[in-house]
């Protein structure tokens, strides 16, 4: 033991592995805790055979992976090669979610594609959807709130794939539309588009399917736009009885439902 002097607290040396990643064990007991690992398995295709990972193996690594703050597939070979993590995980972490072991990048790469194949209709992709919409209503069904803020909002991706377009902001790349609630932060709903695909394209076809998503008793009162202005079907909208709000929550004029000052407007 070091004896400390100035400060009120005392060092110690250990020969214990210690990693900056212990609070991911807390993480991953409230994931499995909203039961993503038995939508996952449930609704996403089964493995190929005996021998493969589950789906949800391959779900729980990933929203491991970015929670830790990884923004690459490679961080899991990052996280799968630190000996002082792969302790952690595979004593506390990955138990919690009954794992032995993390799927290798390359292994995390070929499923995601497989879930994307365009021949199988992208099963894997309209399953991940499922679970989502599952796990959001979950939470919705308890968070004591009718009424919601829709905030929809365009995001740039850059990408080198030679399929990629130009965006109106002369990046080559993507252009996902995204549909965020303002007063519980869940992405309702997300929506992959090509770099060139306006961002206020089929906008009120958006707003609907996320007004689906809603659990029953539940309503989409305002809407907030930043990238992907409503033109072209805002006044469908506004005709529905709900406020359409600017980029800084002010009400566009026209609106005839829901109060302009209202703070669940103010989605900056």
């Amino acid at each position: 033991m070091i004896r400390q002097s100035v400060l009120d607290f005392k060092i110690e040396r250990t020969k214990e592995q210690l990693t900056a990643h212990g609070g991911l064990a807390l993480l991953a007991e409230y994931n499995h805790g909203m039961g993503l690992r038995q939508l996952s398995d449930q609704h996403l295709p089964a493995p190929g055979s005996h021998r493969g990972y589950a789906p949800s193996a391959f779900v729980e690594s990933l929203i491991l992976m970015l929670q830790a703050g990884g923004q690459s597939l490679e961080d899991l070979r990052e996280l799968e090669q630190e000996a002082a993590l792969t302790f952690v995980s595979l004593s506390r972490t990955m138990k919690l979610v009954g794992r032995d072991l993390l799927p290798d990048p390359d292994t995390v790469r070929d499923w995601l594609r497989r879930m994307g194949d365009p021949q199988t209709d992208q099963a894997g992709l309209q399953g991940l959807g499922q679970v989502r919409d599952l796990l959001n209503q979950r939470l919705l069904r308890h968070d004591g709130i009718t009424e919601y803020t829709l905030d929809a909002d365009a995001m740039q991706i850059e990408g080198e794939k030679r399929e990629a377009t130009w965006t109106y902001q002369g990046v080559k790349g993507y252009m996902p539309l995204l549909g965020f609630l303002f007063e519980t932060p869940v992405c309702l709903l997300e929506e992959f588009r090509e770099g060139h695909v306006s961002p206020s394209s089929d906008a009120l076809r958006f707003y609907r399917h996320c007004q689906q998503r809603l659990p029953k008793g539940k309503r989409m009162g305002f809407l907030s736009f930043r990238q992907c202005g409503l033109s072209g079907g805002s006044d469908q909208c506004l005709r529905g009885g709900w406020s359409l709000l600017g980029d800084h929550g002010r009400p566009r004029s026209g609106g005839e439902g829901g109060d302009p000052a209202h703070p669940r407007g103010r989605v900056a």
